[in-house]
């Protein structure tokens, strides 16, 4: 239940609510913590809009300018601050706390935040954005908590900005999984691709498809093996598919699902791929979704040894780590999951139940 200091929390950011999976956890833990419940969105999705009406939460959506003009990008910052605080101002009062998730939410609402309650959920570093990082620094020391998804950037945020203490880490593990039923209920729209892909050994990617995660060397890898195994890339392509298409013509490309359908393939992975690039301090610190709803599935991962996998799933053995460079190392990881899938299998259970974000934001909550 809620403690006495709040009674009413409001959920601030500026994105498409349905393409947030941290966002939409936060909302579900603090409902079902008991409290009142506000959402103020740029989007949603016609079916969360109708879950959300049956938890009677409300939703103020302030929609996007979809132009990519300069002009029409600021007045789209400054018309969602407006539209913010006349909401607060008619529906908030003294036991309402403001929940802000994102920095384009927190260069938006500006320093006026700082007039009322509020938590900061920061979900990247944004060490090479001077806007979005003056934005935070702004807000920052007068946040009743802030929540980060890793360990490490919590301790650069603290040197950065001279914090008290680390902010608190609140990892990008989903508070909702449907059950097998669920997911058997909603299946029918894919049964096509469902039923290609029927006992098939599926090494899945799922995330955008991008030059900044290159998976050549996965591809070559997988393509080596001899038909045992298919690859599946599931999300946006920006430009990559065809290249990869050159190096295995039986990859299977599934375009962007909105969660939750997306779970349906992910429950059929037999290994999950978590790759990224060293290029950039919120790269090597990564705090990806994925590998909570990989391990959600007992699936076992594989990805490069950087601190945000060595230090969640590979400390756990839910998987193993390669050098993306060479293909060798790819395949003998995959062959060693393969050997022993059960361990691997239920260090994945493991690792995904070491964490328990409702605990940790009842915790804050109630310290508050």
């Amino acid at each position: 239940m809620s403690s006495n200091k709040f009674k009413h929390v409001v959920i601030i950011h500026k994105a498409m609510f349905h393409k947030r999976p941290p966002v939409i956890s936060a909302l579900m833990i603090i409902n079902s913590l008991g409290y009142n419940v506000s959402l103020c969105t740029t989007g949603i999705s016609d079916d969360w809009k109708k879950f959300l009406q049956s938890k009677n939460i409300s939703c103020c959506i302030i929609k996007d300018l979809k132009s990519k003009s300069v002009f029409s990008k600021i007045y789209s910052y400054i018309r969602f601050r407006i539209n913010v605080y006349q909401y607060i101002k008619q529906f908030c009062t003294q036991d309402t706390l403001l929940w802000v998730e994102g920095a384009y939410t927190i260069v938006s609402l500006g320093i006026k935040l700082n007039q009322y309650k509020h938590i900061l959920q920061i979900q990247e570093l944004h060490e090479n954005s001077k806007i979005q990082l003056h934005a935070i620094s702004k807000v920052l020391k007068t946040s009743l908590a802030v929540f980060m998804p890793e360990y490490n950037r919590t301790v650069l945020y603290k040197i950065w900005f001279k914090l008290n203490k680390k902010p608190y880490v609140l990892p990008n593990k989903p508070f909702f999984i449907p059950t097998a039923k669920e997911l058997d209920l909603i299946q029918t729209k894919y049964a096509a691709i469902l039923q290609s892909l029927k006992n098939k050994k599926i090494i899945l990617y799922q995330g955008h498809i991008g030059h900044d995660r290159d998976l050549s060397n996965y591809v070559k890898a997988i393509a080596s093996m001899d038909g045992e195994y298919v690859m599946v890339l599931m999300g946006t392509d920006y430009g990559m598919l065809e290249k990869y298409k050159v190096f295995n013509s039986n990859i299977v490309h599934i375009d962007y699902i909105p969660a939750p359908d997306y779970l349906i393939f992910t429950r059929m992975a037999y290994i999950g791929i978590v790759s990224y690039n060293f290029t950039s301090l919120n790269n090597a610190y990564c705090a990806p979704n994925k590998i909570w709803e990989y391990a959600s599935f007992g699936c076992p991962m594989i990805g490069n040894d950087i601190p945000g996998l060595r230090y969640t799933i590979f400390q756990y053995g839910a998987g193993e780590s390669v050098d993306e460079t060479s293909i060798l190392s790819i395949k003998q990881a995959i062959m060693k999951i393969n050997k022993e899938y059960d361990k691997y299998s239920e260090k994945s259970r493991i690792f995904y139940n070491s964490i328990d974000n409702k605990k940790i934001i009842s915790e804050v909550l109630s310290s508050i």
